[in-house]
This record gives C-alpha cells, sequence and structure tokens, in this order.
C-alpha cells in the first residue's frame, strides 16, 4: 500500500500496533547551496524537499508507540539451521534481544549495544559492539559466525581493532575485548580446531589488547534451544 502525503500527518493516522517498523529518511539541508552558481546545481540548490525538519517537532507530532509483542526470533534461527542456510542475522537479532540473559553477557555493566556499526568506507559492518563500564572502560567488538571459526576470521577481527584504536578510543578510552561467537568445533583434536586457536593466540600477541573471546554455540533442535559456551585456550 503506499501512501501519498506528508509524512509528519500521514504517520499519525496508522493505528499503533500495526506494523512492525517505520523507517524514515529526513532531509538534511545538504543539497542547499551546492555548487554556488553552477548552473547545473542550480535546480538543486533550489529545492523546496530539502528543508531541514525540526527534530524537536517530529518527536511532539509523531506518537506512534509501535507493536508491543516480543517477536521470538529463535524458531526462526532454528528452522534456517535445519535448512542448512545461513543464519547469521537471525543469531544477530537473538543475542541482541536476549543480552540479558545470556550466560556470556549476564551481569556486566552495558552502557550501550549497536548492531552492523559502520567503521569505514569500504569496510564489512561490526555485527555487534558493546561498550561496558566496569572499572575500566572495554569495548567489545563481535564477529558472528553460523558456521564454525576458520583462521582467517582474524583478519576481519584486525581490521575492527584498528578501526577502533584509530577513531574510537581518542574519543572514548577503552580496553580492547574482541570477541567470537561461531557454531561449535565438535572434534578438538583436529588440525583445524589446532590452527583456528593459532591464530587467535597471534591476534593477542600482534595486539595491545584484552584477551579475545572465543565463544562457541551449538542448537538442541529438539528442545528448541541454542547454548554458549566459551573456550579457554
Amino acid at each position: 500500500m503506499l501512501i501519498l502525503g506528508d509524512c509528519l500527518e500521514e504517520s499519525n493516522k496508522i493505528e499503533s500496533g500495526s506494523v512492525d517498523l517505520i523507517l524514515t529518511d529526513l532531509p538534511y539541508g545538504t543539497i542547499k547551496g551546492l555548487g554556488g552558481e553552477l548552473e547545473k546545481y542550480k535546480r538543486l540548490s533550489n529545492s523546496q524537499w530539502d528543508n531541514i525538519i525540526d527534530t524537536i517537532s517530529i518527536k511532539h507530532t509523531c506518537n506512534y508507540t509501535g507493536r508491543k509483542e516480543v517477536i521470538n526470533i529463535l524458531p526462526r534461527l532454528i528452522g534456517k539451521y535445519k535448512q542448512h542456510k545461513q543464519f547469521e542475522s537471525h543469531l544477530q537479532a537473538y543475542l541482541i534481544q536476549n543480552i540479558d540473559n545470556i550466560s556470556i553477557f549476564r551481569g556486566l555493566p552495558i552502557e550501550w549495544v549497536g548492531n552492523e556499526v559502520s567503521c569505514g568506507v569500504g569496510m564489512q559492518r561490526i555485527d555487534i559492539m558493546l561498550s561496558v563500564n566496569f572499572q575500566n572502560r572495554k569495548v567489545i567488538p563481535i564477529e558472528l559466525k553460523s558456521d564454525t571459526a576458520y583462521p582467517e576470521i582474524t583478519f576481519q577481527i584486525q581490521r575492527y581493532i584498528d578501526w577502533i584504536q584509530q577513531y574510537y578510543l581518542p574519543n572514548r578510552p577503552s580496553d580492547i575485548e574482541p570477541m567470537i561467537i561461531s557454531r561449535e568445533i565438535i572434534d578438538k583434536k583436529t588440525i583445524e580446531f589446532t590452527n583456528v586457536i593459532n591464530s587467535y593466540k597471534l591476534l593477542n600477541q600482534r595486539n595491545n589488547i584484552l584477551k579475545l573471546r572465543y565463544i562457541e554455540f551449538s542448537i538442541d533442535i529438539q528442545n528448541q534451544t541454542i547454548n554458549f559456551n566459551e573456550v579457554n585456550y
């Protein structure tokens, strides 16, 4: 269904609890004056749609309260798992939704949680990033994998560390504690598991960070549960 009209007016007509999300793209006033007197930019410079909207007025005008019931993401996650499909986005949503009740996070004084954190042009986004303020503040970039871990995963973690050190820490001094959450490697005696652990140790040695935490998950289809266990290495 398409609705033509002023979004501030039309959004007030939507019944609360009838949709999951309202996604907006506000005008930021970035086109006004672009290019000065250059002929090809005059039309954009004179645009009427790029006028900045007062965000305070939006807050008072839009009173949509959203859907109240909690969406249980776990059955969808397990369904993807049973079909041998990727489910990283479902795993991300499950972790964020249940972060206070998952053993690896329980009790942490979390200041804020971010997902799909952009860390520079051309780089992948950090799946989940936490700021924890306990004694010394620490920032936790989390890489998620719906499959088992592999040594090259540390390349991505290294890029996260470099970005955090360059752009995040100068404004918010913190210790960096990377975390990888991936599917359980059943046989810990294989050369594949040994190579994964050695790559983690090498990452720790090369960087001034807290020890990388390695979390494995297992899924119990019959009981419809997911369990997380930290691997000490």
